[in-house]
């Protein structure tokens, strides 16, 4: 048993995220700009205590779940790490979202411990991440 579940539990998710790979370090991986529907597909994966993980005083897993059901043009920057690691699990360390979306950044503001590094360009993306 790991830490949120049984050891191995991040396999499918790493299935279901390969077209998304940025880095692969073994037993960790990084993946960006993650549709929110693959990463609601990847909750169905996870075991209910992954869920509360949050990077770096982030939202929880669950929060940034919540904005991919609200969202559905969001993309995530998501890590895995596997079960080589003791700290096994799938979380999510940014985001990106239409900046006329100003009920999804109230949201994510509300739901962090501290205030996350943010971008708005021109391009009328917001990305948010917490590092």
């Amino acid at each position: 048993m790991g830490k949120y579940g049984l050891k191995g539990f991040t396999k499918q998710p790493i299935h279901i995220l390969k077209p998304w790979l940025e880095y692969d370090g073994g037993s960790y991986k990084s993946y960006a700009k993650v549709p929110a529907k693959a990463l609601l597909e990847v909750a169905k994966h996870l075991p209910e205590r992954n869920l509360e993980d949050r990077q770096n005083f982030s939202p929880t897993l669950k929060d940034f779940l919540h904005v991919a059901e609200i969202c559905s043009e969001a993309t995530f920057d998501v890590y895995i790490t596997t079960e080589e690691r003791a700290d096994e699990r799938v979380t999510v360390e940014g985001v990106r979202f239409p900046s006329d979306r100003k009920d999804v950044k109230s949201f994510l503001l509300d739901s962090c411990i501290i205030e996350p590094n943010i971008t708005e360009k021109n391009d009328g993306i917001i990305r948010m991440w917490w590092d």
